[in-house]
């Protein structure tokens, strides 16, 4: 990212990665150009790469923090990249994460780690292998000409087939893990977890008991078991105390995985349309998240429902949600269509923050009779970042959300069929009366085939309506874009 050859596959030597081998020791190198752009970016991963036939990526976070200290570390995760194939096999690996120095060869070599890498646990790293500010140090050797190179050097990968017995361990380790939680087991009705086909149709309901033992464990996701549509594995990922910036309240989050792996089925495409479920146990109410398509793919095997209900409501007793400790959730599939894709690459590139448009500019839309506009209108053409723009608002709500005011960002120029940009956008409605605007931001990438971006759910109606919020006065209301292009890319 920046510049950074932070890209590719498993073919690594030409793509800022590389692997080599010394006898049954194998090291897999992973090099990034312009560091400073990654600084403010969180975890990044590299490509997945293939080592003793298993699949695996590395996850770097430059700014981790210990509780209470103010410094920041450069923190590594190894992550197995799970395949169908081996859920029921352990992968036992040792290992060294490296931080090389280029200077004069005196590289930093954390102690040899040892992980049985397995369905639940496939992740294994390092926090805080060293402080950030040593990593700059221009002594160090490890950051030269705004370049560093990381590693994780391989002693030992050996796979296991797990038992019968292994397997009944296994499940009674979660069960500890997670309080009286049942959250085990696989397809089978007999864990905790079923599958119903009602025509075309087909629904995974996961049941959790003891499910405050969960909520005990405090914010992070829990997954189900791996189990079987259409073909295609996949599991659940529950988050019961998501937050949205600046609430306090708490939120419970579902998201869908695809579990198949990039060498197996990188050719496949799984065109699948769902919708995510809260069964209502005592009333039969159930809350049915509206319909999601997603075409999930060696990139993006994820799609999900950020802050789907408020935690609150759903432990309300009046729901029939929560019901004597125990909460069943659920995924309906609607359609799962197997495609052939073509093999596609992209690589990204994070402009400096000197160059032209990496600092936001801002263009307002002044609405002088809210009333008048029709369902939808835009505003007018404007240029940012030398491209052109339209925001587009539904003043009555869009027939998807009827409740609330609709705002989206929308690209009308053309790029290179094969091209996007990557751009920092935010909308903003101006409180007219104590400056408490009302302000959503993304980081995203927009090309001719999605030139689009916004938010169907910006504020409810009702809150911007209220003459107490300012947003509008009389008639009056004023709206405000702001974009800065850090960055663009090309797909092969």
């Amino acid at each position: 990212m920046g510049n950074s050859c932070v890209t590719g596959s498993s073919s690594l030597s030409n793509q800022g990665q590389s692997q080599e081998s010394n006898g049954s020791e194998t090291t897999f190198k992973w090099r990034i150009d312009g560091f400073s752009s990654l600084l403010d970016k969180g975890w990044t991963s590299s490509s997945v790469f293939n080592i003793r036939g298993f699949d695996w990526y590395m996850v770097l976070n430059l700014r981790d923090r210990k509780s209470g200290d103010k410094n920041e570390y450069v923190s590594l995760e190894l992550v197995l990249f799970l395949a169908p194939e081996i859920l029921h096999t352990v992968v036992e690996a040792s290992f060294k994460f490296l931080i090389y120095d280029q200077s004069y060869g005196k590289h930093l070599e954390q102690h040899q780690v040892s992980q049985n890498f397995q369905a639940p646990s496939r992740v294994s790293g390092t926090s805080f292998m060293i402080p950030l500010a040593t990593l700059k140090e221009q002594s160090s050797g490890f950051l030269v000409e705004d370049s560093c190179v990381f590693g994780i050097q391989f002693i030992k990968v050996v796979p296991v087939k797990g038992s019968s017995k292994h397997r009944q361990n296994l499940k009674a380790n979660v069960a500890r893990a997670i309080g009286n939680s049942c959250v085990t087991g696989s397809s089978q009705s007999s864990q905790g977890h079923c599958q119903e086909s009602n025509g075309s149709e087909t629904t995974f309901k996961w049941r959790i008991d003891g499910f405050s033992s969960l909520l005990d464990k405090g914010e992070g996701w829990t997954n189900s078991s791996v189990f079987n549509i259409r073909g295609f594995n996949w599991y659940l990922m529950l988050n019961p105390r998501d937050r949205k910036s600046g609430d306090k309240n708490e939120y419970v989050s579902l998201k869908l995985v695809l579990t198949q792996t990039v060498s197996e089925r990188s050719h496949l495409i799984a065109k699948a349309t769902f919708k995510f479920l809260i069964y209502d146990q005592s009333y039969g109410k159930h809350h049915e998240e509206h319909q999601v398509s997603h075409n999930f793919q060696a990139a993006s095997r994820v799609s999900g429902i950020s802050c789907m209900i408020p935690l609150a409501k759903l432990k309300e007793q009046s729901s029939g949600f929560l019901v004597k400790d125990s909460c069943v959730f659920g995924i309906q599939f609607i359609k799962v269509v197997a495609v052939k894709g073509n093999d596609v690459s992209e690589t990204l590139f994070v402009q400096k923050i000197s160059n032209i448009c990496s600092d936001p500019q801002v263009y307002t839309w002044n609405i002088d009779d809210f009333f008048v506009l029709k369902n939808p209108s835009t505003s007018p053409e404007f240029e940012l970042c030398g491209h052109k723009w339209l925001i587009t608002i539904y003043p009555s709500g869009s027939d998807k959300n009827p409740n609330y005011l609709s705002l989206y960002l929308n690209m009308k120029d053309s790029l290179h069929k094969d091209s996007a940009i990557l751009a920092d956008v935010s909308i903003t409605i101006k409180d007219q009366e104590t400056g408490k605007h009302k302000k959503l931001s993304a980081r995203l990438q927009l090309k001719n085939c999605a030139p689009t971006w916004g938010w169907g759910k910006f504020i409810s109606l009702e809150d911007f309506k209220d003459s107490s919020q300012g947003y509008l006065v009389k008639t009056k209301c004023c709206i405000e874009a702001q974009i800065a292009v850090i960055g663009s890319s090309k797909t092969e």
